[in-house]
């Protein structure tokens, strides 16, 4: 029955456009979500679900990537340029302060280079880590079990970056969460 009243909640609380990413219960210190999802490529607005249990490490990092576009060159011109051949007199030393001296010719040649001809956006991935600090959070028994989610924005695909915002959805206790960086701490408040 619990399980279904947060099922529930977590259908509200996330708008249509939002996928939803259940990461299940943490027990590695390390989890990968993998790419988000982003249809269409249009900017992040997924939540993040996960548990807490006694088997839940201390520090938790979660590995994520996303897409964004970025300024860029979308196409190209190669254009030649002829370096016309040349002659030069080149002199060696020789005995006794003289000198030897010859004219060289050197051959012509082409040079290519690449020119910019249009500018656009290009996609680009981010991989981005979140940590979870459960130090001073309540220890959990065996059998215990706390759920939280992560909303994840960005603004729009031209930005780079991805805005967190953690809730409690159902935790044992009340919980001051503290956010450094991207290391969100958990403490009772």
């Amino acid at each position: 029955m619990k399980f279904l009243i947060v099922t529930a909640f977590i259908a509200i609380f996330t708008s249509a456009n939002a996928s939803t990413i259940y990461l299940g219960v943490l027990t590695d210190k390390k989890v990968n979500a993998g790419v988000l999802s982003q249809d269409q490529n249009q900017a992040v607005r997924d939540v993040m679900v996960f548990s807490r249990t006694a088997e839940t490490p201390k520090k938790v990092e979660v590995t994520f990537s996303f897409n964004y576009v970025d300024r860029a060159c979308v196409d190209y011109n190669v254009k030649s340029k002829f370096i016309p051949p040349f002659s030069k007199v080149v002199c060696e030393k020789s005995g006794h302060g003289t000198h030897n001296c010859r004219t060289r010719e050197f051959e012509g040649y082409s040079e290519n280079k690449r020119e910019c001809v249009d500018k656009g956006y290009e996609l680009k991935t981010k991989k981005v880590t979140v940590k979870f600090n459960f130090k001073n959070a309540i220890p959990l028994n065996v059998g215990s079990v706390e759920t939280f989610t992560v909303s994840l924005t960005q603004k729009k695909m031209k930005t780079d970056s991805v805005k967190f915002e953690l809730t409690s959805i159902d935790s044992i206790g009340l919980y001051k969460l503290s956010k450094l960086g991207k290391t969100y701490s958990f403490k009772l408040k």
